[in-house]
């Protein structure tokens, strides 16, 4: 399931930087890496046991 997940949003921000440029849509990308961390955090918190 994550897999396909990741691959649909890969696709998609392939169909983002043809449409406002490379540049803009590499900006986004990388923009939601710190979200993506955040998520990561808050459930690693929540579960400690999965860190390890």
């Amino acid at each position: 399931m994550s897999a396909a997940l990741a691959g649909a949003l890969y696709v998609a921000l392939g169909w983002l930087q043809e449409l406002v440029g490379v540049g803009a849509g590499m900006a986004v990308g990388f923009g939601l890496a710190g979200p993506a961390a955040l998520i990561v955090l808050a459930a690693l918190r929540r579960h400690p046991e999965t860190g390890r």
